[in-house]
């Protein structure tokens, strides 16, 4: 993994700001300070977060599930994901 890259798992997103991303993982708070984060959180899609993301101003891409979500296709949100962070 790159510098600085963290892959986290069992989170809870509680907040996202100026300050970087505040999170709940094993009962703790932590605030991640950070200047991009890439969700991978399952196969549902994520209006939600798009749609607060957009709100607040914040860029940000869907791949996989999160934009399409009709059926389980790992393969198609691996192959999404690399060809964006190529592109990042």
């Amino acid at each position: 993994m790159a510098k600085g890259v963290r892959m986290l798992s069992g989170v809870e997103y509680l907040d996202f700001g100026a300050q970087g991303l505040r999170i709940r993982r094993d009962g703790v708070e932590e605030l991640l300070s950070v200047t991009d984060i890439v969700l991978c959180t399952g196969q549902e899609s994520a209006g939600v977060l798009a749609a607060a993301l957009t709100a607040a101003g914040q860029r940000f891409h869907l791949i996989g599930g999160a934009a399409e979500a009709h059926g389980i296709d790992a393969l198609r949100a691996i192959e999404e994901g690399v060809r964006l962070g190529l592109r990042l």
